[in-house]
């Protein structure tokens, strides 16, 4: 495997221009032809940055150096780099409005349409953990992509059950590739290589943890995913980051009930917001405008009638992308 195109190459080095985003960098990629002399390109790009072409010229030069070592990196971990125009860039973040452009990938991401985020608070609840497991077992049973964030507690628990079930699994950190995040996760981070899943992230290697990192990371697993099923969440949690970007993308966000046991548990106080169907209140917890809600993709899994639905949509997506098995869902 190509452990960067260089198309990528020049993708890393135009990410690190300044007033470069990932919006204007997909844009560039798009439009632009990178093969043009670095002269000819950096008098293109002033146009992107509103800075002089000797400027971005300099810049130019200057970030190649930063190019080179990632893809030096790379090579050290195993790993390869890919941007949003290479074909092997996932579809379905591709499509995201939280699209980074640029991945560092270690294992096979794949490139699957059938995927979902499974995310949780790190301390759930009594039970939760069976719920996690049983929800993420049944969705590898048809053959559905399980993404989620290395965390510990619900995060663990989907990744553990997709490897034991024989499925494919995603870990998006929040970091570098260079580094793994909870330390005791390490193991885990292996097992998912060898299990034929992936680790990924949006940061270069050498970028350390930070609470920054993380709310980016869990707006890329919402778009690596078909839909988000958020287990469990109190108020506020990383969880409602991703729940809120599935909606804002036009996908499907799937929220069980909390368990009669667990329903004054603050851990699940997201859950009840949810259960309660408030547009208004889901906004202010989601932090979503309004305007980007829509009813018809939050779903509310609050009896077997629910389950019944949740499972026709996922046998849904499993025939659409040509892979699955049929089966009734049970979460309980």
């Amino acid at each position: 495997m190509n452990v960067c195109s260089e198309t990528c190459r020049k993708a890393m080095i135009i990410s690190r221009l300044g007033k470069i985003g990932p919006a204007k960098l997909k844009k560039i990629l798009l439009h632009e032809d990178l093969s043009m002399s670095p002269e000819r390109l950096a008098e293109r790009l002033s146009r992107y940055t509103n800075t002089a072409p000797e400027e971005v010229l300099r810049q130019i030069f200057q970030n190649e150096e930063f190019a080179e070592h990632q893809i030096d990196e790379a090579v050290t971990h195993d790993a390869h780099i890919i941007c949003t125009a290479d074909k092997g860039y996932p579809e379905l973040l591709k499509e995201s409005k939280f699209d980074p452009g640029i991945l560092f990938v270690k294992g096979n991401l794949g490139n699957r349409l059938n995927s979902a985020a499974v995310i949780g608070s790190r301390e759930l609840p009594p039970r939760y953990d069976q719920i996690t497991a049983r929800i993420t077992g049944n969705l590898v049973a048809k053959g559905v992509s399980i993404v989620s964030g290395l965390a510990v507690g619900c995060d663990s628990y989907a990744h553990k059950t997709a490897i034991a079930e024989g499925g494919h699994t995603v870990a998006v950190l929040g970091h570098g590739l260079d580094s793994i995040y909870p330390k005791e996760n390490a193991g885990l981070a292996e097992d998912i290589i060898s299990s034929g899943g992936a680790l990924v992230s949006q940061f270069p290697f050498g970028s350390r943890v930070n609470s920054y990192n993380f709310a980016k990371r869990d707006l890329v697993q919402a778009g690596l995913s078909r839909f988000v099923l958020m287990i469990a969440s109190g108020v506020p949690g990383g969880s409602l980051i991703a729940s809120g970007a599935a909606l804002e993308d036009g996908r499907d966000l799937f929220v069980p009930a909390p368990i009669r046991e667990s329903v004054t548990n603050d851990k699940v106080r997201a859950n009840n917001i949810l259960v309660g169907e408030n547009p208004e209140e889901i906004c202010r917890i989601l932090k979503l405008k309004r305007e980007c809600f829509s009813p018809g993709h939050l779903h509310i899994i609050k009896d077997r009638n629910d389950y019944g639905k949740f499972d026709d949509f996922i046998s849904g997506i499993a025939k659409a992308d040509g892979d699955g098995v049929s089966g009734q869902l049970s979460l309980f």
